[in-house]
């Protein structure tokens, strides 16, 4: 970024519903971490500054009783279960598309696109029930990205490994069963993308008063 997009960025203001202002003079993560929040900086007489913050955002709460909360996590681990059973079965097989560099690096891959998608489901579960805007994100929009990533990278396993039978044709059963395999998994990861997707979530505004001449924190 140059100069004078930077110095632009920096100057920009955003106008919001409660007269507040965003200065946007922190970094990125700073904005992610506190969106939805209004601050104001005080300084006492001896100098030292504080800030005060009051989170004025919207609130969201998944809008289920317990027992159908429970159950629709329940489903989103087996299905994450599903996932990892079905790829570790196809990139276990002995054959020639699994020892092939290109599939080996879309495996590695997948494998950590996995393991963040157990990470969102964890912090799916351990969300508070009112949620601020970054609780939902870090939660209900995490999972549904790293499901659709996930779905994306079984879909190219799936694409590579049927390339390779293609120009080699060898061990055709083993291969197809494969490219069966990563296919499901995929289809799976999308499943559960459509499921978060859709869940019903119930959107409120925060009614806390904003510290007077305060700053909107928004990314």
């Amino acid at each position: 970024m140059n100069k004078r997009r930077m110095n632009q960025r920096l100057r920009r203001r955003t106008d919001l519903d409660k007269g507040l202002l965003d200065r946007g003079w922190h970094s990125k993560a700073y904005h992610r971490h506190f969106e939805g929040y209004a601050e104001v900086e005080t300084t006492n007489e001896k100098g030292k500054t504080t800030i005060k913050r009051v989170y004025v955002g919207d609130y969201y709460r998944l809008d289920l009783p317990k027992n159908k909360r429970v159950a629709l996590r329940l489903a989103y681990l087996s299905l994450i279960a599903l996932i990892a059973g079905l790829f570790g079965f196809a990139a276990s097989r002995p054959v020639g598309a699994n020892m092939t560099w290109y599939i080996a690096i879309a495996q590695m891959v997948a494998v950590c696109l996995l393991g963040l998608l157990c990470v969102s489901l964890l912090s799916h579960c351990t969300a508070p029930r009112d949620m601020t805007v970054g609780d939902w994100k870090s939660s209900s929009k995490k999972l549904q990205r790293n499901a659709k990533y996930t779905a994306l990278a079984m879909e190219l396993l799936a694409f590579l490994t049927g390339l390779h039978l293609l120009l080699n044709g060898e061990n055709w059963g083993t291969h197809l069963l494969c490219v069966v395999l990563y296919a499901i998994a995929g289809i799976t990861a999308v499943i559960l993308n459509r499921l978060e997707a859709n869940a019903p979530y119930r959107i409120w505004r925060s009614t806390e008063e904003p510290p007077e001449d305060g700053s909107y924190i928004d990314v």
